[in-house]
Formats: structure tokens, C-alpha cells, sequence
């Protein structure tokens, strides 16, 4: 069965634990915390996150990361931003108020509860 879930990041990770009620998954970016997911520490995970979901002008709660602006290109209602994290491009799609140069350090976040897990391969 096919699905569309549109513009996406989508990385892997690993389960590496639980923090009250969400999971821990250490990523090539950092690790990510998820709400609402019911994983086994050890279980191989693709998951993803929406570009619009990103937040970058006021990170907050568990998944905060350090990185530099790779490109920004202002799309008129938007800004496509592209930013290195570990060696990671992570996308995220911001709306009008601040203008990024390249090579800027910032910091992001994500939403625990925007992250979605799309495939499971149970540990073992």
C-alpha cells in the first residue's frame, strides 16, 4: 500500500531508550526524542519530520541541535532552509520575519510530537 507523505526529512536511528514517555532514537544528527511511539530499545527505525515543522527562531523542549545554514532561498510566502548538523542537511521551511545567510550558526529544534516513525525492524 502506497502513501504520500509529501516534503519530508527522513532519517534512521537506533532506539537507545525512554525519558518519561517519550523514546529516545540516536540519529546521524543527534539523538530525537518521540511522543506517542511504542519502540524496544535496540529497534531499527526510519522516521520522519515535516521541513514546516523545524523551528528555528525560538528552539524549545527536548530536540534542540547546533548548526550551520548550508543555502536559504526565499520562495516569496517562505524561506527553504538547508542546514548542516553533524554532516546532516536538515530542511526546514520557515515563514516571513528573518532572513539567513549562509554559513550562519543557529539552532533548531523539532517537535517531539511531530516526528513520526515510518518502518520498524524489532532488534534481534
Amino acid at each position: 500500500v502506497a502513501g504520500f507523505i509529501g516534503l519530508a526529512n527522513i532519517r534512521r536511528g537506533r532506539v537507545s531508550g525512554q525519558e518519561g514517555d517519550l523514546t529516545v532514537i540516536s540519529a546521524d544528527f543527534g539523538s530525537v526524542a518521540v511522543k506517542g511511539e511504542q519502540l524496544t530499545v535496540g529497534d531499527e527505525v526510519s522516521f520522519s519530520f515535516r521541513p514546516e515543522d523545524v523551528v528555528v527562531t525560538s528552539p524549545f523542549g527536548r530536540n534542540r541541535y547546533r548548526g550551520k545554514v548550508s543555502q536559504a532561498i526565499f520562495m516569496g510566502n517562505l524561506t527553504d532552509l538547508f542546514i548542516e548538523s553533524e554532516g546532516v542537511l536538515v530542511r526546514a521551511q520557515l515563514g516571513k520575519g528573518r532572513t539567513f545567510e549562509t554559513g550562519e550558526q543557529i539552532e533548531f529544534g523539532i517537535p517531539e510530537d511531530a516526528v513520526r516513525v515510518l518502518e520498524r525492524e524489532a532488534a534481534g
